[in-house]
């Protein structure tokens, strides 16, 4: 009756050793979108202050700057934002030795390009400085050095001038000045019908900005430079706007680019006719509002970390054999100490390997005429429930268990007090192990609880059962152990 009630007790009190086989199921969060601000624009200049080459701030441009101010704490206080200063990334990049090397390429053939052109080969001066602007374009120097690409755009719509193709001329001059609107043309310099061809292309910017070919919308003039630019800078979003005139009106249209699609992820104009700065500035922030609440934040890099892959634990163990017939009258105790492995496969599935040291105790009668140690081993795979900081396991799998030579018992009053050779215990009352290797099936339950930053304390149980080899009469057999330690989940 006593060995049924401890076996029930100790099952009831068992757990397994696979931890590892939990899934973190703490509060998922977002995984934090980088973004930056790029430099917004002003296309509301005049056209007769183009030639002016003392340009005074107005207060559009006042507005502008009030907008990226609010954007900038804006975006430093939401949590799941930051904020990516790009002025220290384009420094960052240009150090880079790729970059150094691309960049004297380009220089050489806008030197190159120049000197045809001041020596009057216009084909060799075009041909080359439109493979300088190409390689430019490719450093993002219409980002990071606008004024330098202005003025190649300036040569090329000159050259293009003089070799009669207008239509050429007339886009070099728009994307001159889409990407440096504040650029500064000397007066009375070029020839007057140069001078005529400038001044018509920044009225048709002005004054028809959403119908010219130049993409002002877009700060890297297409779409494929601006994935490349967002993954170059490792940017998940980019916010940009300018300020124009739609049939007269002025207004500032709002862009915020992520790496998905092809178009902007949030593209609206808001009119700053007859409204106050405060009140622009709060249709500004209303529009990222709703950029903010349908922008799709990715949870899969946050739920990649908190899948607790490798586990840990030591535990202390006591475990006794159900099954021990003619070797003792009494069950006998085994102490120990247990190291358990665990690699989690899936969010609920995982392998483990377990390994412990015994010792046996006196049972009762004193049966045992010395202390023997073994040494376990089980490996196997199991399952987990996990609930909030609770995880219930259930494992199974192949134990491989070995015994020590001096495992030694009788029930001769005898042998307990004299050696088998001194005449007073026979030979034959003292009983051996036939082998001293089993093995069996293991099976496992139990709980894990989670203290504190991957720290965990775990009771669990086995129970094995030894079908090879197997003698009735003289093998132990049914050990049944519970444990108890502290574990540790690595992230």
């Amino acid at each position: 009756m006593r060995p049924a009630l401890l076996a029930l007790l100790l099952l009831a009190m068992s757990t397994n050793p696979v931890r590892a086989l939990t899934f973190d199921t703490e509060r998922q969060t977002p995984k934090v979108k980088r973004v930056a601000i790029i430099g917004f624009k002003n296309f509301t200049r005049e056209t007769a202050t183009i030639f002016n080459q003392r340009r005074r701030p107005t207060k559009l441009d006042g507005l502008l700057e009030r907008i990226r101010r609010m954007l900038v704490h804006r975006l430093g206080s939401e949590g799941w934002l930051e904020l990516v200063d790009l002025q220290a990334k384009f420094k960052q990049y240009q150090r880079g030795q790729a970059y150094q090397e691309r960049l004297t390429d380009a220089e050489f053939l806008h030197r190159s390009g120049r000197n045809h052109f001041k020596s009057l080969r216009l084909k060799e001066a075009r041909d080359t400085l439109l493979k300088a602007q190409s390689k430019y374009l490719s450093l993002f120097a219409h980002v990071i050095h606008p004024r330098r690409f202005a003025e190649i755009a300036l040569t090329l719509a000159q050259v293009h001038h003089d070799l009669g193709e207008p239509d050429r001329a007339t886009e070099q001059l728009l994307t001159m000045f889409a990407v440096d609107p504040t650029i500064y043309i000397p007066g009375r310099y070029y020839e007057p019908a140069f001078e005529k061809r400038i001044r018509a292309a920044h009225r048709q910017l002005t004054e028809q900005s959403l119908m010219i070919q130049v993409p002002l919308q877009n700060p890297l003039i297409s779409r494929k430079l601006l994935n490349r630019f967002m993954n170059a800078m490792r940017l998940d979003a980019l916010v940009f706007g300018y300020l124009h005139r739609q049939n007269g009106a002025v207004q500032i249209r709002f862009l915020i680019y992520e790496r998905r699609g092809p178009a902007a992820a949030l593209d609206t104009n808001i009119s700053v006719e007859g409204e106050t700065p405060k009140k622009v500035e709060l249709m500004v922030d209303m529009a990222f509002s709703r950029w903010l609440t349908c922008t799709d934040f990715d949870f899969e890099g946050q739920r990649r970390q908190r899948f607790k892959r490798f586990y840990i634990d030591a535990t202390y163990a006591i475990s006794t054999y159900l099954q021990h017939a003619r070797l003792t009258r009494r069950l006998f105790p085994n102490m120990g100490f247990g190291v358990s492995f665990s690699y989690q496969i899936k969010e609920n599935l995982a392998i483990f390997a377990k390994f412990n040291l015994w010792s046996s105790l006196a049972d009762p009668k004193h049966d045992l005429l010395e202390n023997f140690k073994s040494i376990r081993g089980v490996f196997g795979v199991g399952v987990t429930w996990p609930l909030n900081r609770w995880r219930i396991y259930l494992a199974g799998g192949l134990d491989f268990m070995g015994y020590s030579e001096n495992f030694k018992t009788s029930t001769n009053p005898n042998c307990k007090f004299f050696p088998s050779t001194s005449g007073f215990c026979p030979a034959d009352d003292v009983n051996r192990l036939d082998t001293r290797f089993q093995l069996g099936v293991n099976v496992a339950f139990g709980v894990q609880f989670d203290m504190f930053r991957g720290v965990y304390v775990t009771l669990q149980g086995n129970y094995t059962f030894f079908f090879f080899p197997f003698n009735r009469e003289s093998q132990l057999n049914s050990p049944l152990s519970m444990e108890f330690g502290l574990g540790y989940r690595f992230r």
